[in-house]
């Protein structure tokens, strides 16, 4: 047996094996079962109700009667219990031969199906049959029979003269796909008889016959598309009575160099031409007519369409058509590849073989539909020899490539990958491939294929970006305080200068895949005004003498002599106590994604949003289930880590708020740091614990209202990569100031103005972005300045509705407030800044972007 078994169905299912010499039974108690299988097909047909799948253990056996009604949600299946390994002639059949060496144990008909509905037959295959249909289905409606098979032999002991399929009795809805015809005698392969509707007959493959192939008469909205005919005198299709609103496309008649008997090879009659579509078949010229419209014949196409409108795409040339492991293949050259209409009724998605359509790039496309690049005929064809390659970006600057649909009529030995970066080819035998670049940007991946002739061809080129670095989540660590030696020495840092400190080794062990950090950073005991930066003359984190502040800050890191490093940068007056707090990197090698979405609440203690209502107190963290949230935007499995802003309001005494994964024990660090009456906010990267939950616990001096706004999370399954840049000031609303690169926006925000930028621009922090459709998210850090009055900023996709969430929240006039977030990109991959009240200045500093391709 050349095959697997085939899973077992989940709905009702039936067995017959009278072939194996299992103990089957038609009779004894339990009979139909696996332990006690059917031993005849018709045991089983005199039992199936609706739902009912029957599977038949490969071998000979009798023919049978079916009467029985499925429906539509419910089918009845007959099929065999083994799934073919290849084509489906290589397959053990499930019917053989009911008449076979002279036995008259079977009915007239092998398969006979009576007043029957929703019903699939599958499977089966027969030979020899002498007397009368190889299958009836008579009065019935919704039949399906697939692979479908007669192989008949030029004997004196056969004189068949009747159809091999005979739909009859008014029956409806009858669809045969896959059925092959080798060997046949001058009868029809397939009859229709007048009174039914909507019959489909497509992708079946006919050879030897000279009668007519396929014959529907009164047979209204027919579908005879997609088959392949090498017949020597016949009519491969006729549509005779009332059979309008029919289609006949896609099919290929070849005759093998025999010309005929002057039958038309397609005949469309009188009574069927109303409505009917003739359209995209191959059909060899003959000595006479190829074909009929009515009462006149046509001996090419072109008289044809010029007198009818019917045949614009018809191909009247020798289709070479040669059989091939029993399949009816497209030889090479064929006039028939790529030039199908996969929109004609009746088409179906894949072959005879059970394969989809392939673009051959060495043909041009000449079909309909989607895709234009189907064969005609039920063989998709797959030759000649063709090099096809996908490059898919699957981390920061890795790209897997993929040409195991390069195809060809020799077996492909060997697979020789160019990545496009001057590296040396990869050469291996499996058709798939990875690299590792080192820059990222746009490459172009070809794949150069080898037969086992010798011959060769060169791909396309399949253009790939690289995604940047992907994303770990570490629960927080502190990595650098100041005051207490922490990282660096202990000594608060004086303006205008800098602090660099090591980073443990989950993240130094990254190398040079290590791009960046992501940093809570807090300053205390400031003696004077200042700010925090990363470098590029940006501002991170603004604080005045005497304040406790916290931002998230994205630094690149650094080689410093063997160590991986971080370093900030301090402007201002006096000195600054910095700490830092790691919650995870960005690296080459890291495997969570991102994946931005609209900024949406998910947590306000307000007003219970979340499942928390009160203020958050030291008695007891607030648990917060992040899987599913949004509705279920944010997926219930594989998210490492959540993207937030936390905003602290309402706020008694003094305090500090800490997020963290939910399972492991609180953290010596803090995300925002707070006095009695403030609102604050700050951005937060928090690990998600393993039960997708993660936790806020307070200080024991204070209280606080905590909401919190989620605007993307980092998952397993892949996403958008970070592109790290040297920080640069992208919009500065002040008027003082002059224009920036890319945004020369100038004007406070006023309560009804929206400021719109694509703040991603080709200057010397991305010298490689010339297309800017693959950024999903960028990393601003956005700063305001000289209010008016109280108000927050909203950042959004562009375009979308402004969101009800916040990101930067300032309590009173002329308070310069920053807070960095991931602000996802909208049309045209521009992002929107709105103020709530009154006026505010705005300026927006880039650390990178966030690309999926």
């Amino acid at each position: 047996m050349s095959g697997t078994p085939r899973p077992t169905p989940s709905g009702p299912v039936l067995f017959v094996d009278g072939a194996s010499g299992s103990g089957c039974s038609d009779t004894a108690s339990g009979t139909g079962t696996q332990a006690v299988p059917f031993c005849t097909l018709q045991a089983a047909a005199n039992t199936v109700v609706a739902g009912d799948t029957v599977l038949v253990t490969p071998g000979v056996y009798a023919g049978f009667t079916l009467s029985a009604q499925g429906t539509a949600a419910a089918p009845i299946v007959f099929e065999s219990s083994i799934v073919p390994s290849n084509a489906y002639y290589s397959q053990p059949i499930v019917l053989e031969s009911p008449l076979n060496a002279g036995s008259t144990s079977s009915p007239a008909h092998a398969i006979d199906v009576e007043n029957s509905s929703y019903i699939d037959l599958e499977n089966f295959r027969i030979a020899e049959l002498a007397t009368s249909d190889a299958l009836l289905i008579n009065a019935s409606h919704h039949v399906t029979v697939d692979e479908f098979m007669d192989w008949v032999g030029y004997l004196a002991s056969h004189p068949q003269q009747a159809p091999d399929i005979h739909v009859a009795g008014d029956s409806s809805y009858v669809t045969v796909t896959r059925a092959s015809e080798f060997n046949a005698n001058g009868h029809p392969y397939i009859q229709v008889d007048a009174g039914g509707s909507n019959d489909t007959i497509a992708d079946n493959a006919f050879w030897g016959d000279y009668g007519t192939v396929v014959a529907v008469a009164g047979t209204p909205n027919a579908e005879i598309t997609g088959n392949t005919f090498l017949m020597s005198y016949s009519t491969a299709i006729s549509l005779t009575g009332s059979s309008p609103n029919s289609t006949v496309e896609d099919n290929v008649v070849s005759f093998n160099g025999f010309y005929g008997t002057g039958t038309p090879s397609i005949a469309i009659g009188t009574g069927s031409v109303s409505g009917t579509t003739l359209d995209y078949n191959v059909v060899e010229p003959t000595s006479s007519s190829s074909y009929q419209w009515g009462t006149a014949t046509y001996a090419k196409a072109v008289a044809l369409h010029s007198a009818s409108g019917q045949g614009a795409h018809e191909i009247n040339a020798t289709p070479d058509v040669y059989v091939g492991s029993n399949v009816l293949m497209l030889g090479y050259d064929s006039v028939g590849i790529d030039a199908a209409n996969a929109a004609a009724p009746g088409e179906q998605a894949t072959d005879i073989n059970g394969k989809s359509c392939v673009d051959d790039p060495s043909y041009p496309v000449t079909g309909a539909g989607s895709p234009a690049y189907c064969s005609r005929g039920s063989f998709q064809y797959q030759d000649p020899l063709g090099a096809l390659v996908t490059a898919t970006a699957t981390g920061s600057m890795s790209v897997k490539a993929d040409a195991t649909k390069s195809h060809g009529l020799n077996a492909i030995t060997s697979y020789s990958f160019n990545f496009g970066d001057g590296s040396a080819p990869l050469v291996n035998t499996t058709g798939q491939a990875t690299h590792t670049y080192t820059h990222s940007g746009g490459y172009s991946v070809t794949v150069t294929v080898t037969d086992s002739t010798g011959a060769t061809n060169t791909s396309a080129a399949a253009p790939v970006t690289t995604l940047g670095a992907d994303f770990t989540a570490e629960a927080p660590v502190r990595v650098l305080d100041t005051r207490n030696g922490t990282g660096s020495g202990a000594r608060p840092v004086p303006a205008g200068g800098s602090v660099t400190f090591p980073l443990p080794a989950s993240a130094a062990s990254h190398g040079n895949w290590l791009h960046a950090v992501a940093l809570n950073v807090t300053v205390t005991d400031p003696t004077g005004s200042g700010y925090v930066g990363v470098s590029g003359g940006t501002s991170s984190l603004n604080y005045k003498a005497g304040q406790t502040v916290a931002a998230m800050v994205i630094a690149q890191v650094w080689n410093n002599n063997g160590t991986m490093s971080a370093t900030l940068y301090t402007s201002g007056a006096g000195t600054v106590e910095v700490i830092a707090d790691l919650a995870g990197f960005f690296a080459t090698d890291s495997t969570n994604g991102y994946q931005p979405i609209s900024p949406a609440r998910v947590m306000d203690t307000r007003n219970g949003t979340g499942g928390s209502t009160g203020l958050l107190t030291s008695v007891q963290p607030d648990v917060l289930t992040v899987a599913g949230a949004d509705q279920g935007i944010i997926p219930t499995t594989g998210v490492a880590a959540v993207a937030v802003n936390l905003t602290v309001t309402q706020t008694t005494g003094s305090g500090q708020v800490t997020a963290y994964p939910d399972g492991t024990t609180e953290p010596g660090t803090s995300n925002i740091n707070y006095r009695p009456g403030q609102t604050l906010s700050n951005f937060a990267i928090i690990p998600v614990g393993q039960d997708g939950k993660i936790d806020f616990a307070d200080s024991a001096a204070g209280k606080t209202d905590l909401i919190v706004d989620v605007v993307g999370y980092f998952e397993s399954a892949g996403g958008s990569g970070f592109v790290v840049a040297d920080p640069y000031r992208d919009i500065d609303t002040r008027s003082g100031n002059p224009a920036v690169d890319c945004n020369s926006a100038k004007g406070a925000l006023a309560p009804n103005r929206v400021l719109t930028a694509n703040v991603v621009c080709p200057t010397a922090a991305f010298p490689s972005t010339t297309d800017l459709g693959n950024v999903t998210a960028v990393v601003v850090n956005n700063t305001v300045t000289a209010g008016t009055s109280p108000s927050y900023l909203r950042v959004y996709p562009a375009g979308a509705t402004p969101p009800t969430t916040s990101n930067v929240n300032w309590q009173y006039a002329n308070q310069t407030v920053a807070n960095v977030t991931f602000a996802g990109t909208g049309r045209a991959g521009e992002i929107s800044f709105a103020n709530n009240r009154g006026t505010v200045q705005l300026i927006v500093d880039v650390y990178g972007y966030f690309s999926n391709s």
